[in-house]
């Protein structure tokens, strides 16, 4: 990959992994539970972060947590390092990065694979968003519906598996999959050998990665702040759709984020 973003067709040697931050939860009644963030590293430099926070449905607000599930709603924002019209957005803003932090790390791979992945992770984070639910901080008899509800839910979408490091710490609400069973990513195309593309995978893999941007602003914290002042779906609001069910049929799926037309290239069946 060059420096503008294009793939030259011979790979560059690029690194790619995804790591899960566990940050403790700063609160007497947190009983040691942990928040859980999802970062992506590019050559052990950080490049992207999904974060699942709480948005006030009627003032935009974006909080780390919140009481009243009738009244936020569960979102995700994603962050790379890059200017904005208000600023430049850091990959770290809204980390806590506490010395009682642990890193785990959950995907390594080459720099097609490492797309193939920002790309599902993206792609899942517009799905959770586009499903209205309720931010759930806590429920004693089910499993909650929060920020490691959400966490949880991009390793999924990514087709990466939770590991029993992430199992056996306490984060409430880790248990719940916001996704339908059966789901799957449509950018699929980590089995494309990185130093022999054709030239017609090479034009697409870098119209993809050319459109990063325009993905990148749908989950920008501010856009995603509006989306859900603004949000047209039905509001989950009442006690009966509370929670996210994989089992609910397949209309409530939002649209999704568009690939390359030529979807026979990048795609590939496993």
């Amino acid at each position: 990959m060059t420096t503008d973003g294009t793939l030259t067709g011979q790979g560059d040697g690029s690194r790619w992994s995804i790591k899960v931050l566990s940050e403790p939860i700063d609160h007497p009644l947190a009983f040691g539970a942990v928040h859980n963030g999802i970062i992506v590293f590019k050559d052990d430099e950080p490049y992207l972060s999904f974060q699942g926070v709480a948005v006030d449905r009627d003032t935009g607000q974006i909080q780390a947590y919140a009481l009243d599930p009738m009244q936020n709603t569960l979102r995700v924002f994603a962050l790379t390092n890059r200017t904005t019209s208000d600023g430049i957005r850091t990959v770290d803003q809204g980390l806590i990065n506490s010395p009682d932090s642990v890193m785990t790390e959950v995907f390594s791979g080459n720099e097609i694979e490492g797309t193939e992945k920002i790309m599902q992770l993206l792609e899942t984070a517009k799905f959770i968003n586009d499903q209205n639910l309720p931010y759930v901080i806590g429920d004693i008899i089910q499993s909650s519906q929060n920020s490691n509800s959400v966490a949880r839910t991009l390793l999924e979408g990514a087709g990466i598996e939770y590991p029993e490091e992430l199992e056996q710490m306490f984060a409430p609400g880790d248990g719940r999959i916001l996704l339908p069973e059966n789901w799957q990513s449509r950018f699929r195309f980590a089995h494309l050998d990185p130093d022999n593309l054709t030239e017609e995978q090479t034009k697409e893999l870098t119209g993809l990665l050319h459109s990063l941007p325009e993905y990148f602003e749908i989950l920008d914290p501010r856009n995603v702040s509006d989306q859900a002042v603004t949000d047209p779906r039905p509001e989950r609001r009442d006690a009966d759709s509370l929670y996210f069910h994989r089992s609910q049929p397949e209309e409530v799926k939002g649209p999704k984020f568009s690939s390359p037309e030529s979807s026979s290239v990048l795609h590939h069946d496993r």
